[in-house]
């Protein structure tokens, strides 16, 4: 098996794993994937991880949707210097999309705008877009105490 069909499956079954499972194990998985990633960083499509989680990323259950994310964004943290400009664009429509979410989610779509705003082929434009998103979208409860 090459690495990069092994890291796949890794990431396929990871992101199964998440999708059908409570937060048990999810740790250890993350910590497997990450590992997996670091050690073939330099063969690991992104996009792959994204269109593998699927199932996680668009459940309805807001758990299991923030599982998949913290999982995607956690990868991008340590591969974000492999993505192409596509592939960028591409994750940063979806996180900015997810600004829109369930709240337990937007800690981890954060996490995973910062790892991508670190990639050197940011594209033109971008910066402002992911600002406007999380200006637009991003909605934050403040509690005074008097």
């Amino acid at each position: 098996m090459s690495g990069f069909t092994g890291l796949n499956m890794k990431l396929s079954l990871w992101c199964h794993f998440l999708h059908y499972s409570s937060s048990n194990g999810y740790i250890s998985g993350c910590v497997y994937v990450l590992d997996s990633c670091q050690s073939e960083k330099s063969i690991v499509n992104v996009l792959h991880c994204f269109s593998s989680c699927r199932l996680s990323l668009t459940s309805s259950q807001p758990q299991t949707r923030g599982r998949g994310v913290q999982l995607l964004s956690q990868v991008l943290q340590e591969c974000y210097s492999s993505l192409s400009e596509k592939e960028l664009e591409v994750l940063l429509a979806f996180y900015e999309n997810r600004l829109k979410d369930h709240y337990v989610i937007i800690p981890h779509v954060l996490q995973g705008l910062k790892a991508l705003t670190e990639c050197s082929v940011l594209p033109p434009g971008s910066a402002v877009s992911i600002l406007r998103s999380i200006f637009q979208d991003l909605h934050v409860q403040v509690n005074t105490f008097v």
